[in-house]
């Protein structure tokens, strides 16, 4: 094997399989180089000047990738792509949608590109090896385009995590939130509206119920509540009454049915009331949701 041909295979395994024109050629390779791999089969083309290496497997990752490499240097994944990479709740995509700097139009098959006057440098990272929004700027540009429900399940999640706090998305608003910049009322409504002592969510299901609550006007119970060394998903502690959002995913192993016992058991002899509730609930009868709350804070008024 040439050595120009095991410095491509070096690059493109850094690249999921991929690698660009201007790289292939600043290893020693000509056109004709590329134009004899490309007959032979051993690169394909995945957009005008990006290749793919015989045998590379296809991913999101590498679609994400190759649209970057195709778009030019100010292009980053953003927007749903760029949650989905940071792993943010509530977020799911199948298409790939990547943001560049400056007024020129671009068009890539497959591939959602959104143009924008502002990319600070402070405004970009790398997550697994693809250039990416930083998580508050994706949340802020997440505003754009997904409902304010999916906005506040991936800020929830991203302040769980510690992806971002209060204080930068404050000052992220302040830089980035001229009037006409789409989704940046979504955040800060969502931002203004939070009280910063108020502990994020740990669920999707959390979120839900949470809303449920919130709609029907029931006061705001205290997130991630610690009783008795017991920590409760949400509670009223003035009314001694606990909730817990039961997911069949966390809560289904042999241990953990035993340990909500355990918990029950003692939140019970230490005078709390709990109620749980399921997707099924949430879903499909809220109304039962929001009734037996409402009646354990009737009668037993704090």
């Amino acid at each position: 094997m040439k050595p120009s041909d095991v410095a491509l295979n070096r690059l493109a395994a850094r690249q999921y399989s991929l690698a660009h024109r201007k790289q292939i050629l600043e290893i020693g390779m000509t056109p004709r180089h590329i134009h004899t791999r490309l007959k032979a089969g051993w690169l394909s083309p995945v957009h005008d000047g990006v290749y793919r290496l015989a045998g590379g497997r296809d991913s999101p990752e590498q679609a994400l990738l190759a649209a970057c490499l195709a778009a030019g240097p100010t292009a980053v994944a953003s927007h749903r792509s760029a949650a989905v990479l940071w792993g943010l709740r509530g977020v799911d995509t199948g298409r790939t949608e990547i943001t560049v700097l400056g007024p020129r139009h671009l068009r890539l098959a497959g591939v959602v590109v959104h143009r924008t006057d502002r990319l600070d440098a402070v405004d970009v990272s790398r997550c697994a090896r693809i250039p990416v929004t930083t998580p508050v700027r994706t949340l802020l540009d997440l505003g754009a385009v997904e409902p304010v429900k999916t906005v506040e399940s991936a800020l929830e999640d991203a302040l769980m995590r510690r992806l971002v706090s209060l204080a930068l998305l404050t000052t992220t608003l302040e830089r980035l939130g001229r009037q006409g910049r789409r989704g940046v009322s979504v955040l800060r409504a969502l931002v203004q509206e939070r009280d910063p002592t108020t502990m994020p969510t740990e669920s999707a299901l959390e979120d839900a119920l949470l809303r449920v609550l919130r709609q029907a006007g029931l006061p705001a119970p205290v997130r991630q509540f610690e009783v008795a060394g017991v920590r409760l998903d949400f509670a009223y502690p003035a009314y001694r009454l606990g909730i817990e959002a039961d997911s069949r995913i966390w809560h289904g192993a042999r241990a953990d049915v035993q340990r909500n016992s355990d918990k029950g058991n003692l939140l019970v002899a230490q005078g709390w009331r709990m109620l749980h509730f399921t997707w099924s609930d949430i879903r499909r009868t809220p109304a039962y949701v929001v009734g037996s709350v409402a009646g354990e804070l009737v009668a037993c008024p704090a």
